[in-house]
């Protein structure tokens, strides 16, 4: 998009259902309540990214009887269940890390709790742009560069700005954990009966920065897995040239139903 005097900026315009939404408008509306903003985020988020937990066949996948592995819960069918969509009654804490970071713990599909944390990429961005004295852009790339991974020793760029870059990627990935952690604790806390948190999903453009899932992973001591979209199928070809970790929310928007 240009008004033909600025420079172009890309533009993603995303239609929902109508009836998704005024069914979400007419439950608040019921309980007496008068809706004045709707952010479908954290519902799109856990509908693009969730994948339903394979069902474990009676006596293991290998087939044998009550005596085999899958007797005990522990056949490759149990593991299945946790890398994909959760034990039952279990829950997923789905983040989406982009210029904030969006958090939804689900069971299933159900979203049962969201918070809309301050610390995320665009911080992060905003904060070595100007410290480097760098455009916002650029200062994307260069924490994509950096990532957390790697020893700065050696990587193409110049000594400071690298150094820069690891610094504020550390210090804002310690601060994106201890903001999911407090958050995971309240919902513990406050929401009735919540379920315990066994996984989480990472998506959005904080995916793209090397490393950062591994430290969440480590900080939080929960399995971390980072996703672009769940169930849904993509025809080879279309997303040439486009960031899939950033089409996550549109793409949740945009689904008719999610099978669970």
């Amino acid at each position: 998009f240009t008004d033909g005097e600025s420079a172009k900026m890309r533009v993603l315009v995303v239609a929902a259902r109508r009836d998704s939404v005024e069914n979400l408008l007419a439950t608040v509306r019921k309980a007496g309540l008068v809706p004045e903003l709707v952010d479908l985020s954290a519902f799109a988020m856990v509908r693009a990214l969730y994948v339903p937990a394979p069902v474990a066949r009676p006596g293991g996948s290998d087939g044998e009887g009550a005596s085999g592995e899958g007797a005990s819960g522990e056949g490759d069918g149990a593991r299945a269940a946790g890398a994909a969509g959760g034990e039952a009654g279990l829950a997923t804490l789905y983040c989406y890390v982009g210029g904030v970071t969006n958090l939804a713990i689900a069971v299933g599909t159900t979203c049962a709790f969201n918070r809309v944390l301050p610390n995320g990429v665009e911080s992060m961005a905003a904060t070595l742009a100007e410290r480097g004295g760098l455009t916002l852009e650029h200062a994307r790339q260069w924490l994509q560069h950096v990532g957390l991974e790697r020893d700065t020793e050696g990587m193409e760029g110049e000594a400071k700005i690298l150094d820069q870059a690891r610094q504020v990627l550390q210090r804002g990935s310690a601060r994106i954990a201890d903001d999911v952690r407090l958050s995971m604790e309240y919902y513990q806390s406050a929401v009735p009966d919540a379920r315990r948190v066994e996984q989480v999903i990472v998506a959005g453009p904080g995916i793209a920065i090397e490393g950062l899932p591994a430290v969440l992973e480590a900080e939080l001591g929960l399995a971390v897995e980072p996703r672009s979209l769940g169930q849904v199928e993509v025809i080879p070809g279309v997303l040439d040239g486009v960031e899939g970790s950033e089409l996550t929310i549109a793409t949740g928007l945009a689904l008719d139903e999610v099978k669970a």
